[in-house]
């Protein structure tokens, strides 16, 4: 899957154009001759397809032939569109209507398509676009008039825009694992509907006893119970969600337990059950490496099979109020880290950089943490670490968190931020 709207090579009068997901399309043709013309349009949406035809007698926009519009809008969706054209013309007096004109001999001779795109260089507050044009020649070659023009028949437009904001990820090293999943090379979503179904998050919540200071737990508890109950309330997809803390094994799996919103109060249930009364204080490496070398281990073991390229990318979200203190120093939250980026890039074939990403997102004003959370930023972990510093009482919301999954970074993007 490109993460750019493409074209394949037009065979005679047909050609296929694939849209990413979250691209607007905008479809019109202009006809310019005064004999019959159509364009076909089918799209994997649902079978749903237009017809463009023109008045025989008349040149100018055609009309789609079921709804007499000008333009053939498809709203962006959350997986990719295909677009199937078929071009068609009848040089007869008679009028034809879509169905009859519609049959492969009057399929039109050849197609040119090229392609606009906006500029490298262009204002960031321009949204990404392409338009595709595509000139049409009706008559076949060998019945040419000498120095008669080429593909000036019919003028078929597709403008799309890009409605996701997040950047393009570059292209990942040539000799990353294949296949692995597509939606490694596309933007981030930028809604959390699309968001929960692409990608798999594990919240990570400190529990030891210093969240209790400050209402530091309560703050936590409630955001992650909003967006819980918002995820719940909206029915999108929350297969992909698991809690778990730093010193409690208990763990709760969306999965398993969210089925309707009769279960909105079980969050809530399992925030309570657990609280902040962990006795082994931080121990936040310990914990990512659990759950990083896990979604690795699951890579692994399936590497070069299609099962690989159906993992979804994780998200880990560390929820946590102080500096790490694992007594083993072989669990020191920096090595756990370094040690996950070496293993995503280790050679002669990485996994793909955007496999994993960690978030660390501070609550209380901790000022040592405040310190030491930043600096894993800069740690050689092949860009997967990014940290959210804490901004007040109160700031750690259901809004909040919805922020932070949907503003996250690829890796490679992060890195080239870093260069």
């Amino acid at each position: 899957m490109s993460s750019k709207p493409s074209f394949t090579p037009p065979v005679g009068a047909t050609v296929k154009i694939s849209i990413p997901p979250e691209w607007f399309i905008n479809i019109s043709a202009i006809s310019r001759k005064n004999y019959n013309q159509g364009v076909f349009i089918q799209t994997n949406i649902r079978n749903n397809s237009s017809f463009f035809i023109s008045e025989n007698g008349k040149n100018g926009p055609m009309r789609d032939s079921a709804f007499g519009l000008f333009t053939f809008p498809i709203a962006p969706r959350q997986t990719p569109v295909d677009l199937d054209l078929s071009v068609y013309f009848a040089d007869t007096a008679e009028i034809l209507t879509a169905k009859k004109l519609r049959v492969p001999n009057y399929s039109s001779s050849k197609l040119d398509v090229q392609k606009s795109e906006k500029p490298e260089d262009a204002s960031d507050d321009i949204p990404d676009y392409v338009t595709f044009f595509i000139f049409v020649e009706d008559t076949p070659d060998n019945a040419q008039v000498a120095g008669s023009g080429q593909f000036d028949d019919q003028v078929i437009t597709i403008h799309v825009v890009k409605t996701n904001p997040n950047k393009i990820p570059p292209p990942p090293p040539p000799n990353v694992i294949k296949p692995y999943n597509p939606i490694l090379d596309l933007p981030r979503p930028s809604k959390l509907e699309n968001y929960l179904k692409q990608y798999d998050v594990t919240f990570l919540i400190d529990d030891s006893p210093s969240m209790a200071d400050e209402n530091r737990w309560v703050e936590a508890s409630n955001a992650l119970n909003g967006l819980a109950n918002y995820v719940i309330d909206s029915g999108f997809d929350a297969n992909g969600i698991d809690l778990a803390f730093l010193n409690s094994d208990f763990k709760f799996l969306f999965k398993d337990e969210i089925n309707d919103v009769t279960d909105k109060g079980k969050v809530a249930a399992a925030l309570a059950k657990v609280g902040p009364n962990g006795q082994n204080g931080t121990p936040t490496g310990q914990r990512c490496s659990e759950i990083l070398n896990k979604h690795l281990d699951r890579l692994d073991a399936v590497k070069g099979t299609q099962a690989y390229a159906e993992i979804k990318p994780l998200d880990l979200i560390v929820i946590t109020d102080g500096v790490p203190n694992d007594k083993d120093p072989n669990l020191e939250l920096t090595k756990v880290l370094i040690d996950v980026g070496a293993r995503i890039r280790k050679q002669p074939t990485p996994h793909h950089p955007n496999s994993l990403g960690v978030q660390f997102v501070q609550i209380g004003n901790d000022p040592f943490a405040a310190t030491a959370l930043p600096k894993l930023v800069q740690a050689d972990t092949g860009s997967i670490v990014d940290t959210v510093p804490y901004a007040g009482a109160g700031s750690i919301s259901p809004d909040k968190l919805e922020r932070i999954l949907l503003g996250g970074l690829h890796p490679n993007i992060r890195a080239q931020n870093v260069i």
